[in-house]
């Protein structure tokens, strides 16, 4: 405290210059300095002088307020680096197919052709070589930034794959539903999973 230490005259004109402990200081006796009991005095006087309800009730509605236009914005900036995070990753996916695929991992019905991997640990967790993928937690989970990530084979798994990126919770978490395919085109809808018949991502 800039005031300790000093007489008991300099602490009292001290506190006559100060609004808010001011009129606590002023009534020490001036021949006690003691910080201890000013320091009461001073949380007597905040214990005993606490909001209006009508300081409550505008604080609440200064906090509403500012609840109601900032929440909805953070939700949006959310939402929109999700989606471009989800497109980023189908892209990755897709790649990481084919070059699964031109390394013949796997061949099961033996025509020379390697297969498609079925899954995302596949991709992962190759059965020879190093990952196509290199995302163990995405591999594991089939899941990022608020987009859950499913592989489909075609009925002939040398020919063709989708790759559907739908929000893990609708409207929250994402808003467009995605999907890429063997041709690495990615393409998006607004109600639900997307497919080829769906517009491409501009």
């Amino acid at each position: 405290m800039a005031f300790l230490g000093r007489p008991c005259r300099n602490l009292v004109k001290i506190g006559q210059d100060r609004s808010e402990i001011g009129p606590i200081i002023a009534q020490l006796p001036k021949e006690y300095c003691g910080i201890e009991r000013l320091f009461r005095r001073i949380g007597d006087k905040m214990r005993h002088s606490g909001f209006t309800l009508v300081e409550l009730m505008i604080v609440i509605a200064i906090i509403a307020i500012i609840s109601a236009v900032a929440i909805p914005s953070i939700l949006r900036s959310k939402i929109s680096s999700n989606e471009a995070t989800a497109i980023s990753t189908l892209r990755t996916l897709a790649t990481a197919q084919i070059a699964f695929s031109g390394a013949r991992m796997v061949d099961g019905d033996s025509d020379g052709n390697g297969d498609f991997a079925d899954t995302l640990l596949t991709l992962n967790q190759p059965p020879l070589g190093p990952p196509f993928l290199g995302d163990d937690v995405l591999a594991s989970t089939n899941q990022k930034a608020g987009y859950a990530f499913q592989v489909t084979l075609n009925p002939d798994p040398d020919l063709g794959f989708a790759i559907n990126a739908d929000p893990i919770t609708d409207r929250a978490t994402g808003i467009l539903h995605y999907m890429v395919d063997e041709n690495m085109i990615i393409r998006f809808n607004i109600n639900g999973p997307a497919g080829l018949a769906d517009l491409p991502v501009s």
